[in-house]
């Protein structure tokens, strides 16, 4: 009789004594991982379109009918052309551009105008194709965990990504920073896994990855270097030679080169002709090299940053220390610091020391840059380090069987406490946790697509529709979309010194950001630095979400504030 081998079982992983223990803990994890789907979904088609998906969506339309991608280059077009494919198999259609094709905001006020009545319905259908990516990063960053550490840290990972408000809420808008979040920890997975199985195949399906992830979003150039280092550090049970690892590189690149060129294949057979590139760059789609200068030239522009009280034209080294430490759940914070002590436990444990540096150089390596940046205008600029945050943090359930009641008892708190987040549904695009005082007090830390990127636009409407009144309506709007079209009756505010009367101002010009007032009558209004700052003293009536402060103002309130900033100049001799 002969013998039959033992079915290998990866470290990390347990086997299940049965099979139903085995579907009851993978119905958790489907539980867990199909809350933030129903809430974003339910998100999706609540919130008004956002300042930037005004353009998204609708530039994919015009993508998959004219196959001219040339329109705000300085993203990809695979996301929007995506988003946008329930709208191109029903014919909708793209509306009359009064502006050229190339001017982003004429696609999007075209697109409105055509769609007065169901121009939100048309951006649900959209968000609902952004959707999916939300969904396969939590079910990539369960498996890691799992493989790495075991069931319980796969059941965590799960906890800890169902309850992060940030990537539900990105999860639910046709934007390019949650495909190319996921794009990104894909990429390091299947890189994780052919390192610890190397095969023929790795570096082929590692470069397509690669390629997938540039075709969401321009910043995954730069796995081209951190793939091949995340590859080095990470540990292996079966040694690659040098040779091998340095003859991988070729196809690697082959395939990543043969898959942005199919992501522009649209573009480049149907798009405008553009002007000969370096010889250096022409192997490259033309397309795709347009869109990194036009990048290039948008990152040159200054803009203003806020960042706890304060506006820099340089930006802040610890803009995103801060954002991060304000806009992810204490629960999974906590996580990360007991993970991290384990960690350190650990440390003469070869397989856990590489596994933690090569989380960290990743980290590093995103963060680091985007830190020195001055183009800080949200957290979703390094949205990719958060997936692997939750990676590393569910490693506190690490040997979970072995543990005592204390780690157990703080695990399960965490884990709960992340879950609370959720709790300020629908708002999870505002968000911020209990040390930032929550997210009442989000606009003094941070504004922008932290805080108010125009979303609850039809908030205001139905509040005023339900509390009408005739006296006018001072609004100043951050977003892009046209309130006018809403049915919402208004005028830019005249002066910054506040006057009596009924105002709707966004959170980001209470803080004191400047942009642009426009509306599609052809009125516009620049609203300069701070201009609205007389407004952070008084209380506001109503709320839209935390984006947009519903303000009543009588007599009696603004001669109140006359005397109050009176009194502050006496005293401290400014305003």
């Amino acid at each position: 009789m002969s013998a039959k081998a033992l079915p290998v079982v990866p470290r990390g992983t347990s086997v299940f004594p049965t099979d139903r223990h085995a579907r009851r803990y993978w119905c958790l994890i489907a539980i867990l991982l199909g809350i933030p789907a129903v809430l974003g979904g339910l998100c999706a088609r609540q919130w008004t379109p956002t300042h930037d998906e005004y353009w998204h969506l609708p530039l994919g339309l015009s993508a998959l009918l004219t196959g001219d991608c040339r329109a705000d280059p300085i993203n990809p077009p695979v996301v929007r052309m995506w988003a946008a494919l329930p709208l191109w198999m029903q014919s909708v259609s793209l509306g009359e551009l009064a502006r050229p094709a190339q001017d982003a905001y004429a696609v999007g006020d075209a697109f409105q105008l055509a769609h007065v009545g169901n121009h939100r319905e048309l951006f649900f259908r959209g968000r609902l194709m952004l959707l999916p990516f939300g969904l396969l990063g939590g079910v990539i960053v369960v498996l890691w965990a799992r493989r790495w550490w075991g069931d319980a840290a796969g059941l965590l990972a799960a906890a800890l990504w169902c309850g992060c408000p940030i990537l539900l809420a990105h999860s639910a808008i046709v934007t390019h920073d949650m495909p190319g979040a996921t794009a990104t920890l894909l990429v390091l997975y299947v890189t994780m896994h052919y390192r610890e199985r190397p095969s023929m195949i790795g570096p082929w399906v590692v470069g397509g990855m690669i390629g997938f992830a540039c075709l969401m979003k321009f910043s995954a150039l730069s796995l081209l270097l951190l793939a091949p280092v995340f590859w080095w550090v990470l540990p292996t049970s079966r040694p690659v030679g040098w040779k091998q690892q340095v003859g991988g590189l070729m196809p690697g690149a082959i395939t990543w080169l043969i898959v942005l060129h199919l992501g522009y294949a649209l573009d480049s057979l149907f798009g405008r002709p553009l002007p000969a590139t370096s010889w250096m760059l022409a192997w490259l789609p033309r397309g795709f090299t347009h869109g990194l200068d036009a990048l290039g030239a948008t990152l040159k522009v200054p803009h203003p940053v806020y960042l706890n009280g304060e506006w820099s034209l340089e930006g802040f080294r610890t803009y995103y220390l801060y954002g991060l430490l304000y806009q992810l759940p204490l629960g999974l914070w906590a996580c990360g610091l007991i993970a991290s002590g384990l960690w350190w436990q650990r440390i003469r444990d070869r397989t856990e020391l590489r596994r933690g540096i090569a989380i960290g150089v990743v980290i590093a390596a995103i963060l680091l840059p985007a830190s020195l940046s001055t183009n800080q205008l949200g957290l979703r600029y390094v949205m990719s380090i958060i997936p692997l945050g939750i990676l590393f943090a569910a490693s506190a359930a690490r040997d979970w069987q072995q543990v005592g009641v204390a780690r157990k008892y703080a695990v399960w708190m965490a884990m709960a406490l992340t879950l609370a987040a959720l709790r300020y549904h629908p708002h999870h695009l505002s968000y911020f946790n209990e040390l930032a005082g929550g997210p009442e007090h989000g606009r003094e830390h941070l504004v922008d697509s932290n805080l108010d990127w125009g979303q609850d636009l039809h908030a205001l409407r139905d509040y005023l529709a339900a509390h009408s009144s005739s006296e006018p309506l001072s609004l100043a709007y951050f977003g892009t979309a046209s309130p006018k079209l809403l049915g919402i009756e208004y005028d830019f505010p005249a002066s910054p010194q506040p006057q009596p009367g009924r105002y709707a101002l966004s959170a980001n010009f209470i803080a004191g950001r400047p942009h642009m007032l426009r509306d599609l009558d052809g009125r516009e209004r620049m609203v300069a630095l701070d201009e609205f700052a007389p407004f952070r003293y008084f209380t506001p009536k109503a709320m839209m979400g935390y984006s947009i402060a519903y303000f009543e103002i009588s007599p009696e309130d603004v001669a109140r504030y006359h005397r109050a900033r009176q009194q502050a100049m006496e005293q401290f001799g400014e305003p």
